[in-house]
């Protein structure tokens, strides 16, 4: 016991200069992000003011007199009277913290509440891969290896993370998914902790967030259940994914669909919202369906959020900028490639973790591919954590090759570099690709 202090003393000084490299590099985003005329200071866009707009129309009118529904008018003043329509298609979780927000400080309360929602998705999603990146190399780590590669992985999953643009993205258009891949995220990495520190109370931590996910965005639970019912039947024992959470998941979604049927006997609304034949592609329908008027063309346009993302900036942006863009995600995809078959391939402890990771995104992708297609800013977020994990495997399998070769100084200072640099790209791709959002 008297010996741990100084381990944990000597693993500080190893993760020391990486600590030091990412607080500059979030220091820098964050005066880049506040630069008048350069950042992301204006929240004056048509999808707040519609979320303004349901938060309204509860505190006037009353969460339950509305059925917990979103009002999502396009207005700017306040409307008078109860709204005509409500949106059935998502979930109200997620701005239930807005209303709050509103009903303490009013509407400044509102607009804060965009900020630090999204501040909070990069900060947990950041720290929950890099906590889960940590974990694998651990795991996989060679005896004899210079023990800095884990922080040094650990830097390259948050550098990839901070700055994702499928998080930033929620200050100008944010919706359910949002929360609960982030809830997501957070239930994986506690997950990973309850394999690693041997706590059951980690796996009910997890199991509690995903429920929460699924009755935060419906869709995210249908999704769940599926990965957690196949995962239960056809992959190795689990603690946490069993066929009874799957069932939880399942249920927790339907709740929704079965208030919507509750309200919609009312008679009192027209609920909108796209329905399941388009959502699922079943349509003949093609241009003017999506953001910036995105045309529908293909199945493997629900993969498109990896050659552009935002709505501002599609077909405005080089084929460079958009070519560099998908050789960033096919990078990722490739390192998360690797991971996958290594992690089947050494039946690795932590494969459950990455099955939440991975398999609701893909299975969103799969399914609700035209939706997907049409809005690839909005489901990018769902791939943050994926993208993050991809990128911090991959500097991690060039590290594991570099060191017999070039030894570790000038191996941690590539992966350093490489991560450094995926950070500063990202910056300037969401400067320059979004460049309607100002916070004025």
């Amino acid at each position: 016991m008297a010996g741990r202090p100084d381990h944990h003393r000597s693993s500080l000084r190893r993760a020391a200069p990486f600590l030091l490299l990412l607080v500059f590099a979030t220091a820098m985003f964050a005066m880049a992000l506040m630069t008048s005329g350069k950042g992301l200071r204006s929240l004056d866009v048509t999808c707040n003011f519609r979320l303004l707009d349901s938060v309204r129309s509860w505190l006037d009118h009353g969460f339950w007199e509305l059925g917990g529904l979103l009002s999502f008018r396009d207005a700017r003043e306040v409307l008078p009277g109860l709204p005509d329509s409500l949106y059935k298609s998502q979930g109200s979780l997620y701005v239930i913290p807005h209303a709050l927000a509103h009903a303490v400080w009013g509407e400044s309360g509102f607009w804060m509440m965009v900020r630090v929602s999204t501040i909070a998705y990069a900060a947990l999603t950041s720290l929950g891969v890099s906590c889960i990146a940590g974990l694998l190399v651990e795991e996989r780590q060679v005896i004899g290896a210079s023990r800095r590669l884990v922080p040094l992985v650990m830097l390259v999953a948050a550098l990839a993370a901070i700055p994702q643009e499928g998080i930033w993205g929620a200050l100008w258009n944010v919706d359910d998914r949002a929360l609960s891949a982030v809830l997501v995220t957070v239930a994986a990495t506690a997950a990973g902790l309850a394999i690693r520190l041997e706590r059951r109370w980690f796996n009910h931590l997890a199991a509690g967030l995903l429920v929460l996910a699924s009755l935060g965005c419906p869709r995210m639970g249908v999704m769940l259940a599926i990965t957690i019912g196949a995962f239960s039947a056809l992959g190795p024992p689990s603690a946490l994914l069993r066929l009874r959470l799957a069932a939880l998941c399942f249920a927790a979604s339907v709740l929704h669909y079965l208030r919507v049927l509750v309200v919609d006997s009312w008679g009192l609304f027209n609920l909108k919202g796209t329905g399941p034949l388009l959502r699922f592609g079943f349509t003949h329908e093609v241009a003017e369906r999506g953001q910036s008027q995105l045309p529908y063309d293909h199945l493997l346009q629900a993969f498109g959020f990896a050659w552009r993302q935002s709505q501002w900036a599609i077909d405005r942006l080089s084929v460079s900028t958009n070519l560099q863009h998908l050789a960033i995600y096919g990078l990722a995809a490739t390192g998360l490639l690797l991971l996958l078959g290594e992690s089947t391939r050494h039946r690795s402890r932590y494969q459950s973790v990455l099955v939440l990771l991975v398999a609701p995104a893909l299975t969103w992708t799969v399914l609700i591919h035209q939706s997907v297609s049409e809005h690839p800013d909005i489901h990018a977020i769902t791939w943050s954590a994926a993208f993050a994990l991809g990128w911090a495997w991959l500097v991690f399998v060039l590290c594991r090759w570099l060191t017999p070769r070039f030894g570790n100084l000038w191996t941690l200072f590539t992966g350093s570099w490489i991560g450094y640099w995926l950070f500063l790209w990202q910056v300037q791709y969401l400067l320059r690709a979004y460049p309607n959002l100002r916070w004025g």
